[in-house]
């Protein structure tokens, strides 16, 4: 099956069932919309797409989510973070050719749409979502077949960034 065709395949599944809006939730949304925005906002800077107040550059709304989710993907990618893969999404590259040759529409629009939820769906099944927000890290959570190896690895990862934590403040 040729590869944009089997992607397309994968992102026409049934949506999943949304997960519970908690508080934890929703402060990790908020988290991945304004790291989104800044990966956005540093990448168009890069190419020398920079608007100003007088002067301002507007692209669509789509266009903006799907380097996002290209820069979200490349990101976990380079971390060796391969969920969106495993789960049958495109990886980052892919995202990236086919955002930049659709640009605009509706058809860029709904496959924007269709990829922003299964990642979301990702993040919230396998990623540890207070990571974000108190460590400014996205941490995939897997133990995989060794949970001892797993737990292992998260208390050193814990230990060696203890000071990035305030463990004296109250919880939230």
């Amino acid at each position: 099956m040729e590869e944009s065709v089997k992607h397309e395949v994968a992102l026409g599944a049934e949506h999943p069932s949304q997960p519970e809006l908690t508080p934890e939730c929703v402060e990790y949304c908020v988290w991945l919309g304004v790291r989104g925005a800044a990966r956005v906002d540093t990448f168009l800077r890069a190419f020398g797409l920079c608007g100003s107040p007088e002067r301002p550059i507007r692209l669509p709304a789509e266009l903006l989510i799907g380097l996002e989710l290209a820069l979200r993907f490349w990101i976990w990618e380079q971390c060796g973070i391969t969920a969106h893969v495993d789960a049958g999404l495109p990886g980052a590259e892919q995202v990236l050719k086919r955002v930049l040759s659709l640009r605009e529409g509706r058809e860029l629009d709904e496959f924007v749409d269709k990829l922003g939820l299964r990642a979301a769906m990702i993040q919230h099944e396998q990623f540890a979502w207070q990571a974000g927000v108190e460590l400014g890290a996205e941490i995939a959570v897997n133990p995989g077949d060794d949970e001892e190896a797993f737990l292992d690895a998260m208390a050193d990862f814990l230990w060696s960034h203890r000071k990035q934590l305030n463990l004296t403040k109250e919880p939230k």
